[in-house]
């Protein structure tokens, strides 16, 4: 009996421990999935990385971050990801993704509907509280990269990041 309290006690703590996500976990994760470096003076107010079992660390992520100045710089700054270790052949060959690097581009004007419903879609399963959630009625500008989006709302200085997930 004492040994299975000692176990479930142990599997609790780990299961707590891998639940807790720092900023500089939040913002690695963005770096590894889409390369971008987030600015220094952003602050994280709400963030969301599913990290259940199912997920294996490739879950979705909505994570919102609030500015006191306006980032122009980061609006056209570069990015880099890639060139991770994929998979090894059992011939021992090793496979890398490719890199992808190039320069921000955010673009003026609304998304279209579909890709607006679509992060909405991500939001309702992340279970985002109303406070968080995005104005899509204001004025935004946005970057879209594979299974990325970049969204950020010139009024209330509103950056929000959204990953997919696979």
């Amino acid at each position: 009996m004492k040994k299975n309290t000692v176990f479930i006690l142990i599997f609790f703590l780990c299961v707590g421990l891998t639940g807790c996500v720092t900023r500089n976990e939040t913002l690695e994760r963005i770096k590894y999935f889409c390369g971008v470096n987030i600015p220094e003076e952003a602050q994280i107010v709400y963030n969301f990385i599913d990290s259940s079992f199912g997920g294996q660390g490739h879950g979705p992520q909505y994570t919102v971050f609030n500015f006191e100045e306006e980032p122009t710089d980061f609006f056209t700054s570069d990015f880099s990801y890639g060139g991770k270790l994929y998979w090894t052949s059992p011939d021992g060959e090793k496979q890398f993704t490719p890199v992808v690097s190039g320069t921000l581009s955010f673009t003026e004007g609304r998304m279209s509907i579909d890709e607006e419903n679509d992060i909405d879609d991500i939001i309702a399963w992340c279970k985002v509280p109303n406070e968080h959630l995005p104005n899509w009625e204001s004025e935004y500008i946005y970057y879209k990269q594979a299974l990325n989006y970049l969204v950020y709302f010139k009024e209330s200085k509103t950056l929000i990041y959204v990953y997919h997930g696979y």
